[in-house]
């Protein structure tokens, strides 16, 4: 196995203060055990059976080999003709006149009154009027997903997407990658015998911003059906049904869509770290350091509050991508799990570390309000394992009540020092900042007039967004743009060490500008051991 680094794809936590992307191309062996235990969530019983479909699949195949049946399509379900239930010639013969025609009747009556109901969903003006759709299907055309509306009323709609896309990489040549008709933009990605696409018509959205969704949506399906997976079950049936193993995680996908709408984590292709002091951070990464470390089935230890990331602890030679983290943040946010419920299993792959290895994620709140979560990422999962994981647990709970850990975490939610009105310019209003080396950010709060009103908060994120694709444009050489607007400035700067997207007020000077950046600067060097992980303890792996 390579031990070189991978690019960018890493949540660095090295603290030093050259800034460059990391470069490793290495490929993890699968070490996952697929143990499994007689009493487990429901979540991850569905999942055996995904991890099952090949030796089902076998046993079928063999029994139909054996009795010289033809081998048959994998789930036709509501797709095959021959499980429509239609009425015989004799049993519509027994209906004597009077029946037929009261029959015949209430039909025509109910028909006029269904009119607008039966309407094909794409014709439907409430689903014509969303501004965003995605559709996820296969090759052959199966509906696997849509945001809006039922995917099942949407095949003839998702077969015209797929014969575009067939018409048009026919030859293995070409490549659709988008498509602007008037305000629309469709965006394609063709993957895996996966075909997703996304149609905006927002006006600040670009194409490369869907298509950063469509990548964060196949993510997530390889998160819950593994990359080897899906390969088999379609080079054995091309016409088979992925929703059979995505039931009860669509969800999900929903969850992850309207995430990134507003996350500037997954705009930045980082994480968001929770401020704390350099002092109590590292007390909180080695007490869950010094509990975890003897199970050596457990592979990454990370610790949430507020979805923010607390302490990340990692094997010496393994890290985790950003990707990943917010893989495991949507399952936290996606699944509404009562808080009388002590843990949770949850199977999961993450496509950045092994795509085609199964994990198990032991999920774990610590504390009543529910704002701090302990994730567990293990090889195995059985009723042994969960004992073990659960004293440990204890224990890291009890520890962390002894030294106020969580009274002190809840105490910087209310922390001022980091407020925007710090670094000293009062027409900065807010600001981004991204760490190249370790792979996180920090956001500001906002300032006057963003600060009361939501859509403007959201209109700045638009913008930071149209920014963040200008820079990372592959034909652009640009590194600093600088636009004055009707409403504001707007600044965005990229370096190898970090990226900055800052918001001035609209009369602002170059000077001033110039200024609070330094200032900016300044600011985040002063408080970095504050805001970022840098040294982490690592696992003996």
């Amino acid at each position: 196995m390579s031990n070189t680094p991978n690019k960018f794809d890493q949540l660095s936590t090295n603290s030093d203060t050259e800034f460059k992307a990391e470069s490793n191309d290495e490929n993890f062996i699968p070490i996952y055990d697929s143990l499994h235990s007689n009493n487990q969530s429901p979540l991850l019983h569905n999942f055996d059976q995904v991890l099952q479909l090949e030796e089902d699949y076998d046993e079928t195949e063999s029994k139909s080999s054996a009795s010289g049946e033809p081998k048959f399509v994998l789930n036709q379900r509501e797709f095959d003709e021959n499980e429509l239930n239609v009425e015989t010639k004799s049993d519509l013969t027994e209906i004597n006149e009077k029946n037929s025609s009261q029959i015949f009747s209430d039909a025509e009556d109910q028909d006029t009154q269904n009119e607008e109901v039966d309407l094909p969903v794409e014709q439907n003006d409430e689903w014509r009027s969303q501004s965003k759709h995605v559709f996820i299907l296969s090759e052959s055309g199966k509906p696997i997903y849509s945001l809006h509306g039922n995917e099942v009323k949407l095949i003839a709609f998702m077969g015209l997407l797929q014969a575009l896309m067939s018409i048009i990489e026919c030859d293995n040549e070409n490549k659709l990658n988008f498509v602007v008709a008037g305000d629309h933009k469709i965006a394609f990605l063709h993957r895996s015998h996966l075909i997703l696409v996304c149609v905006s018509s927002e006006p600040d959205k670009c194409v490369e911003q869907l298509e950063l969704e469509l990548n964060y949506c196949y993510n997530q399906i390889i998160s819950v059906v593994t990359l080897s997976l899906i390969e088999k079950i379609f080079s054995r049936s091309h016409n088979y049904d992925l929703r059979n193993k995505l039931t009860g995680t669509e969800k999900l996908l929903t969850n992850m869509i309207h995430r990134l709408k507003s996350d500037y984590g997954m705009l930045l292709n980082c994480v968001n770290s929770y401020p704390l002091q350099f002092e109590t951070r590292d007390q909180v990464s080695r007490i869950i350091a010094q509990q975890i470390t003897p199970i050596r089935s457990v592979l990454f230890g990370l610790l949430l509050f507020d979805n923010r990331l607390v302490s990340l602890i990692r094997p010496k030679s393994r890290n985790i991508h950003p990707v990943d983290v917010h893989l495991l943040v949507n399952v936290i946010t996606g699944f509404d799990t009562p808080k009388s419920v002590e843990f949770t299993w949850y199977p999961i792959c993450l496509p950045n570390f092994d795509k085609n290895g199964i994990m198990y994620a032991y999920i774990s709140h610590l504390d009543e309000s529910c704002k701090t979560c302990l994730i567990l990422l293990t090889g195995m999962c059985d009723e042994e394992q969960s004992i073990e994981l659960n004293e440990c647990r204890k224990r890291i709970q009890q520890k962390m009540q002894t030294q106020n850990i969580f009274q002190i975490m809840n105490l910087k939610l209310k922390d001022n020092s980091l407020k925007l009105d710090q670094i000293g310019v009062s027409e900065l209003k807010h600001f981004l900042f991204k760490d190249n080396k370790v792979f996180q950010y920090f956001v500001s709060d906002y300032g006057l007039p963003y600060s009361q009103s939501l859509e403007e908060q959201q209109r700045i994120f638009d913008m930071y967004q149209k920014l963040y694709h200008k820079l990372h444009n592959k034909t652009n050489s640009l590194r600093i743009i600088y636009m004055q607007k009707k409403y504001e400035t707007i600044l965005g700067w990229q370096t190898s060490n970090f990226e900055i997207y800052a918001t001035f007020s609209p009369l602002v000077t170059k000077d001033i500008t110039i200024n609070a950046i330094n200032k900016l600067l300044e600011f985040t060097q002063k408080n970095k051991s504050k805001i970022f992980l840098s040294s982490m303890p690592t696992l003996p792996r």
